[in-house]
């Protein structure tokens, strides 16, 4: 549900609600407990769950409260599952946008944590 919540929203998009941006935020809070709480169910869908988050990290503004959660989950599927993390933080961490830069401190922060 939570996935499906994200993949809806299907990224960052300047014109999201704030209905929108509470429900991504309560997906992303959802998502960063499943990792806690059932890390084996998790670790089997890294990269689904890696792809769906990415995008939130971009998110900038009124939605920056996304990225930070965003972040959070992304740093614990790296403890989880560094190796099925990494092509999708590969994918997007060229170019200069707000995305890129945030990726880029992310892979030096999971490569750290290797």
């Amino acid at each position: 549900l939570c996935g499906r919540v994200l993949k809806n929203q299907g990224g960052v998009g300047g014109g999201l609600s704030d209905l929108e941006v509470k429900l991504v935020m309560a997906a992303l809070r959802c998502l960063n407990s499943a990792v806690d709480n059932c890390p084996d169910y998790v670790e089997v869908k890294t990269g689904i769950v890696t792809g769906m988050v990415l995008g939130w990290l971009g998110a900038g503004g009124s939605q920056a409260a996304l990225a930070v959660e965003a972040e959070e989950v992304l740093k614990k599927m790296c403890r989880l599952d560094v190796e099925k993390v990494w092509p999708g933080l590969e994918r997007v961490s060229k170019g200069s946008s707000v995305l890129a830069k945030r990726v880029r401190g992310l892979q030096e922060w999971c490569m750290n944590k290797m």
